[in-house]
């Protein structure tokens, strides 16, 4: 089980492919190493390769797939992997969706926090425009007073 596992992953391989320095490893783990170093070398001798070319293995594939149908505790561990990896996929799809609904919640809170802002330099306004008018009551009935003694 062990001979069909990818080097960089550990990993049994699914869709194994060669490099062209003739190592074999899973293709999605290959690609993504690609991505990652530029130019493109070996996981396995860290020497530079010439290209990124990946030669399809599909009799080893076969090879696999002949000797996890044979083991049926193989097949199993790949249902509960594949499973695993469904409700992670479910988990992470929950998780965005959250996180997208806290970061909307938290626009709605910035913008009642302006609003609540403006309505409260609003109140202040107001609060000085009626002490400026209690302030011209008082001093009119003060006069008006003075006036009619």
């Amino acid at each position: 089980h062990d001979c069909f596992a990818c080097p960089i992953s550990g990993d049994e391989m699914q869709d194994p492919v060669m490099t062209v320095d003739g190592q074999v490893y899973e293709k999605q783990g290959i690609a993504r190493w690609f991505r990652h170093k530029n130019p493109p070398t070996s996981p396995s001798t860290g020497l530079p390769l010439r290209v990124s070319v990946l030669i399809p293995l599909a009799s080893l594939k076969g090879a696999v797939e002949a000797y996890v149908s044979q083991r049926p505790e193989v097949k199993d561990a790949h249902a509960a992997l594949a499973a695993l990896e469904a409700a992670n996929h479910t988990l992470n799809d929950d998780l965005a969706e959250q996180k997208a609904e806290v970061a909307s919640l938290r626009e709605q809170v910035r913008i009642q926090q302006v609003v609540l802002a403006a309505r409260e330099s609003r109140l202040r306004e107001l609060e000085a425009t009626v002490v400026a008018r209690d302030a011209r009551l008082r001093a009119s009935e003060f006069y008006l007073r003075l006036a009619s003694e």
